[in-house]
């Protein structure tokens, strides 16, 4: 079942059904939370380049949008080791992780407005030639062999822009995409109830989303987040994104516990699509957010910090 809050097409909207538990949350907001490897040494701005990962062509930094190994979720609840906690403040507080968000958001952005140009642009004609020889009756004096003449014709092909499905769309997760739970993670060692803390008191918006959320909505986009936290916090998510710049976004969607994450996102892209939207970019920092297809390019940020399975 999907759960979805906010307008959909004519304001459309998906009820959730289940009481909030604070405790449950607190326990299993981010199931199998993981630490993603050991931070890369210092270097400019990685090239965003396509790459696959469980199935999904990613535009990223390869491998994992970083440059990091994928290292499986352990299923424990338990934060970093202790040995890894100054290499993640150190990418954080260095400025390359905002360096590394920029990147991918800057992608985003240029893939956007190079597919609204396209769209806007007039069909034209293009002359397109070929030659071919065609036998004669005609014989060579001295050899005797057949005379080819050349024989060469033009047609004007009719060349339409390719344009769009629909109203053209943005999909932004929130934790990690939109919204930043930075020093809550630091602060409990980044384990998962870090991220729970940063859903119900609050994180920062990230820059370099809050500006692609910006440019979207000045070109005429519809935007949507599409989050795995639970519909019971669906007002103190969205204060949070009010209070740190975000507005009149389009829908809001959140995930019920139960369902897992690919599933629910992929499934909500598959709604918005019937709806009449033609998803130009999903943006997330899990694989989860990015698998399932229903856009025309997804963009990974990189998030060393945690890591989410499903």
């Amino acid at each position: 079942m999907m759960v979805g809050h906010g307008k959909l097409c004519g304001g459309r909207e998906m009820q959730a059904g289940r009481r909030f538990s604070l405790v449950t949350y607190l326990a299993t907001a981010m199931l199998a939370v993981a630490l993603a490897g050991v931070v890369a040494p210092a270097r400019a701005a990685a090239e965003v380049v396509p790459y696959e990962l469980g199935g999904t062509t990613i535009f990223g930094e390869r491998p994992t949008a970083l440059g990091l190994p994928v290292l499986p979720a352990t299923g424990t609840f338990g934060a970093a080791p202790a040995e890894f906690l100054p290499r993640l403040r150190d990418y954080h507080d260095s400025g390359r992780y905002e360096q590394d968000l920029a990147s991918v958001a800057r992608a985003a952005r240029d893939y956007i407005a190079a597919r609204l140009a396209e769209a806007r642009r007039p069909a034209r004609t293009d002359r397109e030639c070929s030659t071919r020889y065609v036998a004669t009756s005609v014989r060579h004096p001295r050899t005797g062999e057949r005379l080819y003449r050349r024989v060469r014709s033009c047609r004007l092909r009719l060349l339409r822009p390719r344009g769009l499905s629909g109203r053209p769309a943005l999909v932004l997760d929130i934790d990690e995409t939109s919204l930043s739970n930075y020093r809550y993670l630091e602060a409990t060692g980044f384990s998962q109830l870090g991220v729970a803390q940063g859903a119900l008191l609050g994180g920062e918006a990230i820059q370099p989303t809050l500006e692609l959320f910006r440019y979207a909505k000045s070109a005429g986009l519809a935007v949507f987040f599409v989050t795995g936290t639970p519909p019971e916090l669906k007002q103190v998510r969205e204060d949070n994104l009010r209070r740190v710049g975000y507005s009149n976004w389009d829908g809001a969607f959140y995930k019920p516990m139960n369902e897992p994450t690919a599933k629910f996102k992929s499934g909500v892209r598959a709604e918005l699509e019937r709806q009449g939207f033609d998803i130009l970019a999903n943006v997330g920092d899990q694989v989860s957010d990015l698998a399932g297809g229903h856009a025309d390019r997804s963009f990974k940020y990189p998030n060393p910090f945690y890591f989410i399975p499903n």
